[in-house]
């Protein structure tokens, strides 16, 4: 349910408007004093999360309004670019089941949280036709997303409430120079509109992502009309490599090394870094002996071995064959040796043999809580937000149900009124009685009919 809605710099509402909504809301007032505005406001975003070409910030001209181009929109006089909305929900229970029926179909939803938790969430979005732009005419009717947040706050396990929040702003220069220098080769030609936002994360999000990969820098954002998609972000491969032969090296289950790295993907030990094994494990093992045989490896690393190299799936494999008693010497004297993470980084770093190239690029869902934040949106505007516009269809001799139509929509002018009377006229509901307002005290006991 929308709790706040706020309007900057569109048609009449110039200064930033708040209004409280309730779950009856009605606007009076003398014409022309913004309540239409307002409406079109929220009919703007409720038609560009409905669009299905999700490239678009925003659709000015759709199903629901025709609002003509972007100077049509802006304040006259105003110092400002950019026209603002932002908005507050509060979700309610009764979509929790819309909400997870649509996680088997996309992954905005997949890892959620339970929904019952999110106390609220909010958006704001600025959209502008670029004035120093050569495109501006193109931006007149696809105007640019200028700026776009998102944030909820959820009720955690403890029962205290956690903020979680993104920012994504437009910026020429939001990678800098040294990353698009490396990066200019490894770039897909599908994420570099992604590199023109600037990202910013609260922490709690970003411990997130780093459970998977430690960014050296958050680059952009692919984004779903105004709402984030996916998070872009770069990698130094070397730097993540050493973690995790660090971390295979000093714990000896397979299984935390596959729920950390993936099942699929194998990482070589090269010959620097089995250099820097036999010199840690001198006295304890012979590791020649160990790895006398060459093993067939499958692999899907950073940097893919060829057939017979030695691999970190390799490494596991001949540990465990070992007697127990000297598989844990082995673990002690890698857990003793202090700066293993740093030898094993210089080791890759020399076998690759340029540091400066690692860098790799990644993208990612945003973090969960976010993510079922701007699915949340996403369902609520395209699917639950319902419009019955002044304006009423003629009368027709048949009134027929489309079958694109929606069987709980009366349609924009009431054209599915009588098809929806019919196809629900057994249905039982439940309503409060007029009679029930007679006394200060309003009679809240529902009657079913």
């Amino acid at each position: 349910m929308i709790t706040n809605w706020k309007v900057s710099n569109f048609k009449s509402i110039r200064e930033e408007t708040e209004l409280s909504l309730k779950p009856l809301t009605i606007f009076a007032g003398a014409n022309s004093s913004g309540k239409s505005t307002f409406i079109q406001s929220l009919l703007l975003i409720a038609q560009t999360l409905a669009h299905k070409v999700s490239s678009r910030s925003v659709v000015l001209n759709g199903a629901l309004t025709s609002l003509g181009q972007f100077d049509d929109l802006k304040s006259n006089g105003s110092e400002s670019d950019q026209i603002t909305i932002r908005c507050t929900c509060q979700p309610a229970s009764e979509q929790d089941d819309a909400i997870r029926e649509k996680a088997d179909l996309t992954d905005f939803y997949f890892f959620s949280p339970r929904p019952n938790r999110f106390r609220q969430i909010s958006f704001g979005i600025s959209f502008d036709a670029d004035p120093s732009s050569n495109q501006r005419e193109i931006f007149q009717i696809q105007p640019r997303l200028f700026a776009t947040q998102l944030s909820c706050t959820s009720r955690e396990e403890d029962y205290l409430e956690q903020e979680y929040k993104i920012s994504i702003r437009h910026s020429e220069n939001s990678c800098d120079e040294n990353h698009l220098d490396i990066l200019q080769g490894a770039i897909d030609d599908a994420l570099r509109p992604c590199l023109d936002y600037e990202v910013n994360l609260d922490n709690s999000s970003m411990d997130e992502i780093k459970e998977e990969f430690v960014p050296t820098l958050l680059v952009g954002c692919m984004l779903k009309h105004f709402l984030p998609e996916r998070i872009v972000y770069t990698i130094d491969t070397i730097e993540e490599d050493a973690n995790a032969i660090t971390s295979c090296l000093q714990d000896s289950r397979l299984h935390r090394f596959r729920s950390r790295y993936g099942r699929r993907r194998d990482i070589p030990l090269t010959e620097e870094i089995k250099t820097v094994l036999r010199d840690v494990l001198q006295d304890t093992v012979n590791l020649d002996e160990i790895f006398n045989d060459k093993y067939e490896t499958r692999s899907l690393s950073v940097s893919e071995p060829s057939p017979g190299t030695v691999t970190i799936r390799d490494w596991y494999n001949r540990l465990g064959s070992m007697r127990p008693e000297y598989l844990k010497q082995i673990q002690q004297e890698l857990r003793e040796c202090d700066d293993l993470f740093d030898r094993i980084y210089d080791a890759i770093a020399e076998s690759n043999g340029s540091m400066p190239q690692s860098l790799s690029i990644r993208q990612t869902r945003p973090p969960r809580q976010l993510a079922w934040s701007a699915g949340y949106l996403d369902n609520f505007f395209s699917s639950s937000f319902k419009y019955l516009g002044p304006l009423r269809d003629v009368p027709k001799p048949l009134y027929p149900l489309a079958p694109a139509a929606d069987p709980y929509d009366v349609g924009l002018r009431g054209e599915h009124t009588a098809s929806i009377l019919e196809l629900h006229k057994n249905k039982k509901i439940k309503y409060l009685p007029s009679g029930n307002f007679k006394s200060p005290i309003i009679d809240r006991n529902m009657i079913t009919q």
